[in-house]
């Protein structure tokens, strides 16, 4: 059973998405009287600026032949404004945004694992934003905002993962233990004769 989980784990493919800050520049939900805010001449009714760590944290090296469709954030309720990508481990990586109204897309042609991007976004209207993405071997990519999940999904699969690995490891032990016994059941008792 642990050549399996081996196997499983060593090549895991996985992206996660994680909100590192959004700093709230101007809510809607508590505007400021005889304020009013514009963008490149256009009202505005709430800023935001976040910063994203956009990360591949499997094990397997992931490339724009993988990718389908690319990595696609959507604000439903928000605007994007600016998208720049502000650093990158390592420096030589080849990754790069667009953006369009309400959403951003990320273009890279490898990602290795624990390789990265941090992402700093203006938008205005609200900050939520849900991630898609069709990609070779990723059902779904992990996205957080700080401490908070927001993926039901993710944390049933989480259970549900570790919960299998607990009983693995349980049995493990339990044939480790039994070779043990066998292992004493089968070796004579030498006592010291004097």
């Amino acid at each position: 059973a642990s050549p399996i989980v081996y196997d499983w784990w060593s090549k895991r493919v996985q992206l996660t998405l994680e909100t590192k800050s959004i700093a709230t520049v101007v809510s809607e939900t508590l505007p400021i009287q005889n304020l009013e805010l514009a963008y490149e001449g256009k009202k505005i009714k709430a800023l935001n600026r976040l910063l994203l760590d956009f990360r591949n944290t499997g094990r397997t090296p992931i490339t724009k032949d993988d990718v389908i469709t690319p990595v696609t954030l959507t604000f439903n309720k928000g605007e994007v404004l600016e998208a720049k990508v502000v650093n990158v481990q390592p420096t030589n990586i080849d990754f790069r945004i667009e953006h369009s109204d309400n959403k951003i897309t990320l273009i890279f042609s490898l990602l290795n694992p624990d390789e990265n991007a941090k992402i700093d976004l203006l938008v205005s209207g609200s900050a939520r934003y849900l991630a898609s993405a069709r990609i070779k071997n990723i059902s779904e990519i992990n996205v957080f905002y700080g401490e908070e999940t927001h993926s039901s999904k993710n944390f049933a699969i989480s259970s549900i993962t570790n919960f299998l690995m607990g009983i693995i490891f349980i049995y493990f032990v339990i044939d480790v233990l039994k070779d043990v016994i066998a292992t004493r059941k089968n070796t004579p008792n030498l006592k010291n004769s004097s």
